[in-house]
């Protein structure tokens, strides 16, 4: 196959103006998956990697984001700014916060450096309501997740029977809720599976019931 001086002019061109970005980043986008979540809530953290391209150390100003996110990065031996051609990890995690409702959320956060902003794209599942999951906020999330009302009359019942029996899964114990809780459980999993609301929406019931199992003592199944 030939290959065109023009051609050869085109890749070099493009590797050049790669080469030239100051600093550059592993992934502009990080999901997190919603399977990482243990029962308090958080997530595994997941590492973003920057990199200087440079020969010249650069300072590093902060981060800027929105979304239910944590951060936490350490670059250089300041802490401050990226050694010349050294990397630095920003490692990020789902925070559940006042007012964040349960479900899918996307995000940004923008890395602050002296060469100007490297935004990274984030999504990530925020399975409980704020505070810790109780019964009152399993019965409110099936509001605050829109499901269909079919699925929300074959969810409700026991839901709010549970609710009976526990006024506030923190400082109660009282395993006759335990039943019902579980009930509930398998019936948004029959909901997920019958494809009458999404895998997702499942996974924040079934997590937030979880927790209730665990705050009341309940045997596991």
């Amino acid at each position: 196959m030939r290959t065109t001086l023009a051609a050869v002019l085109l890749s070099f061109a493009s590797l050049t103006a790669h080469a030239a970005e100051p600093v550059s980043v592993s992934s502009t986008y990080v999901e997190l998956d919603p399977m990482s979540f243990d029962i308090s809530g958080t997530n595994a953290w997941q590492a973003v990697t920057f990199t200087n391209n440079t020969a010249s150390r650069i300072p590093i100003y902060g981060l800027a984001w929105n979304g239910p996110f944590d951060f936490n990065y350490r670059c250089g031996a300041d802490g401050n700014s990226l050694d010349p051609y050294g990397k630095c990890t920003l490692w990020v995690y789902m925070k559940e916060n006042a007012g964040t409702p349960a479900g899918y959320h996307a995000g940004e956060v923008a890395f602050r450096v002296a060469t100007g902003n490297i935004e990274v794209d984030l999504a990530g599942f925020v399975y409980s309501l704020f505070p810790k999951t109780g019964t009152k906020n399993l019965v409110d999330s099936l509001t605050t997740l829109g499901l269909p009302a079919a699925s929300v009359d074959r969810l409700r019942p026991p839901a709010v029977t549970a609710k009976k029996y526990i006024w506030d899964a923190y400082a109660s114990n009282d395993k006759n809720a335990c039943a019902y809780v579980r009930t509930f459980i398998d019936r948004a999993e029959q909901e997920a599976a019958a494809n009458r609301i999404t895998d997702w929406e499942a996974l924040v019931l079934i997590k937030q019931a979880q927790e209730v199992l665990t705050q009341v003592r309940c045997c596991n199944r």
